[in-house]
C-alpha cells in the first residue's frame, strides 16, 4: 500500500510484469479514488499508472491488457455493492 486515506482513496503498487508474473522491479500504480456522488451513490474512479517504468514495448502490452480488464472488475465490484444490504 502506497498510499491509504480512507474513505478517499488508496494507492498501490501493482508489481506484476507484461507476461503477469511477479516483479517488483516493474511496479505501476493503481490509484481508486471515491467520490460521494449524492446521498446514496459513489463515484469510483481508477487511474492505472505508470506503465512506462516496465519499458516501451512491456508497458504498451500491460497497458492494453488492463485495459480490457479493469471494466469488467469495476463492474463486478459495483453489481456486489449494490447487492450489497447495510
Amino acid at each position: 500500500m502506497l498510499v491509504w486515506e480512507p474513505p478517499q482513496r488508496f494507492v498501490i503498487s501493482w508489481d506484476i510484469n507484461s507476461n503477469w508474473k511477479p516483479d517488483t522491479t516493474v511496479g505501476s500504480e493503481v490509484e481508486v479514488r471515491f467520490i460521494a456522488d449524492g446521498p446514496d451513490a459513489t463515484l469510483v474512479e481508477l487511474e492505472h499508472r505508470k506503465f512506462e517504468q516496465m519499458g516501451a514495448e512491456a508497458g504498451a502490452s500491460l497497458r492494453k491488457d488492463v485495459d480490457g480488464g479493469w471494466p469488467g472488475m469495476l463492474e463486478h465490484f459495483k453489481r456486489e455493492a449494490e447487492t450489497a444490504s447495510p
